[in-house]
């Protein structure tokens, strides 16, 4: 319901039904409709409608723009960008990111730039910053009112889901790397992970001003793959970046705590190391929810009979939705020249 009563005010020229039922309400003068029984709300990867004729309508609409994108950017920071929840938050940010359009960016950033004063909507823009009153942004902006000031804010977002990303890459097993290379070359190209979150980051370098060769991670945070996490010779290349560790890599020391206090180095997601036995981590989404706590209370018995709690057998693979297909397949290829 939140969806729906949001997108008929950001983004009214993708409802065209919604358009035609509240105009015949209002000429008509007949009881009013229930708009959201015909609001259907576009996918978060649909191409933008807006158009140069809706100019006037963001015109007088002009900072229930500018500050709800402001305001996201700055609380989006928050969303669970975990495995579990990554796909789900990051549909909302295409879902925001999706509205504001290059066309759209472009009507917002010259009704706010100086250009403004000679543009034949500026009466328009008046009247709506007028009836503001004390809500006004630009009556408590100190310099100009320009969306620049969120590029932090989205220099933040970004960040953050490209080390998640970057995180689940380095967590991948061969199966999960396999199903993303074919969801990036075959078919289903677009809906790939890593290229969604490239458009995402195209996308929010636009929307604030950033170069299109900004880039969001340093050189170091970007070469995961070849990163040794925790490694002394690592901190020693890293510099000042990355604050003292232990030996192992698994805790930060004296010196390294007094780093991060001081807010000379910071910490990096894509240094945690896992903490613990790797067969109690929590639930995968390719996994059987309620196999996984089974095999792995049936592995912990087994290690503790046989060895000891020496943790050799591990039964979790089981509980994956791919190893038990690709059991099944083996097992009717088996059983075929068996017959």
């Amino acid at each position: 319901v939140e969806q729906r009563m949001w997108m008929p005010t950001f983004a009214w020229w993708s409802l065209r039904e919604a358009r035609d039922v509240m105009l015949r309400t209002v000429l008509t003068g007949q009881p009013r409709e229930n708009i959201e029984s015909v609001v259907a709300v576009p996918w978060a990867t649909s191409p933008s409608r807006y158009s140069q004729q809706w100019e006037s309508y963001v015109a007088a609409n002009l900072h229930f723009y500018t500050v709800p994108l402001a305001i996201f950017l700055r609380r989006a920071r928050e969303f669970d960008f975990s495995p579990r929840e990554f796909h789900r938050s990051l549909k909302l940010v295409q879902r925001v990111f999706r509205v504001f359009s290059p066309r759209l960016m472009q009507t917002i950033y010259n009704f706010l730039g100086n250009e403004r004063i000679n543009h034949p909507l500026i009466n328009v823009i008046n009247n709506h910053e007028k009836h503001l009153g004390h809500l006004n942004p630009r009556k408590h902006m100190v310099g100009p009112l320009t969306l620049i000031s969120c590029q932090k804010d989205m220099q933040n977002l970004l960040e953050e889901i490209l080390l998640h990303h970057l995180h689940s890459l380095r967590d991948m097993d061969f199966l999960d790397r396999m199903t993303q290379r074919v969801e990036n070359i075959c078919g289903q190209a677009s809906l790939g992970e890593m290229n969604v979150v490239e458009k995402i980051v195209f996308k929010g370098k636009m929307m604030v001003g950033f170069p299109i060769d900004y880039q969001v991670l340093q050189p170091e945070q970007q070469n995961y793959n070849a990163r040794s996490f925790g490694s002394h010779s690592r901190r020693q290349e890293s510099g000042i970046t990355s604050p003292e560790r232990s030996r192992d890599g698994m805790y930060l020391t004296e010196l390294g705590k007094e780093q991060v206090i001081k807010g000379t180095v910071k910490c990096n997601v894509l240094d945690v190391n896992y903490l613990g036995n790797p067969m109690h981590a929590r639930v995968k989404n390719s996994e059987i929810r309620w196999l996984v706590p089974i095999l792995v209370a049936f592995s912990d018995y087994v290690n503790a009979l046989l060895f000891r709690n020496n943790r050799m057998v591990n039964l979790r693979f089981l509980a994956d939705k791919r190893n038990l297909f690709c059991l099944a397949i083996l097992y009717g290829i088996l059983r075929f020249i068996w017959s």
